[in-house]
């Protein structure tokens, strides 16, 4: 298990493939909702391992960490070397857990 950070109030000039391994964040731009999204903390950061959250439900905690239902399954390649990873688990309240 590894604490997550929550960006908060990304900026237009953030995107979400700029995150860094145990970043997750709510996306808007120009007041539009874009979704969460979020990277494992513990992931190498040459692993593409952004995981677009849209089709989860998200639940957002009075302290600004959030809950994802449910687990979680990312499908990457290593940026450097083209080798497919995977990484499945769960985010609860702000914390990353691999299974």
């Amino acid at each position: 298990m590894a604490e997550g950070v929550r960006i908060p109030g990304v900026r237009r000039d953030v995107e979400p493939h700029l995150l860094r391994p145990g970043e997750y964040g709510r996306f808007d731009q120009d007041g539009v909702f874009h979704g969460w999204h979020g990277i494992p903390a513990g992931t190498d950061p040459e692993d593409w391992m952004c995981a677009n959250l849209s089709g989860h439900e998200v639940e957002e905690h009075a302290d600004g960490t959030i809950t994802v239902k449910p687990s979680i399954l990312i499908g990457g390649h290593n940026r450097q070397t083209g080798a497919r990873k995977e990484w499945h688990g769960y985010l609860e309240r702000g914390i990353w857990r691999q299974v």
